[in-house]
């Protein structure tokens, strides 16, 4: 994101009728900062050997193999992978309407799903392909 910034400051002197003569500057400051903005919005997908999402706007489809690391947030994760630059989020999970359900013989346990929980997922899959 980049924000610009500038003022003009100095007197004007009337020549003739439509002429003016100004002195004085103008300065202007540019400034720039990451933010996360909410660009798209659609269905999360993992498969065995690919990460897949498909929005409105665009689809991004990540080979497993291809993952350089994860950081896992409340609500999503941070991926990033080798030949690209920039870092994918992909967050937004509601952990009210998203859980785990995990049963240990007649025991069940439900669990908000969370970023760790997608990383430890990918993980796994990637460790399966080795």
């Amino acid at each position: 994101m980049r924000q610009s910034t500038g003022g003009y400051g100095g007197p004007s002197f009337r020549i003739a009728k439509g002429v003016s003569w100004r002195l004085g500057a103008f300065k202007a400051q540019s400034e720039s900062h990451e933010e996360l903005r909410a660009i798209d919005q659609g269905r999360f997908t993992l498969t065995n050997k690919r990460l897949i999402f498909s929005g409105a706007k665009r689809t991004v489809d990540i080979n497993l193999n291809k993952l350089v690391s994860i950081e896992p947030y409340s609500d999503g994760i941070a991926v990033r992978t080798s030949g690209k630059g920039k870092t994918q989020y992909f967050v937004g999970i509601d952990p009210r309407q998203v859980t785990a359900t995990v049963t240990m013989g007649d025991r069940v346990y439900q669990e908000p799903f969370t970023g760790l929980m997608l990383q430890y997922l990918i993980e796994g899959l990637v460790k399966q392909q080795e």
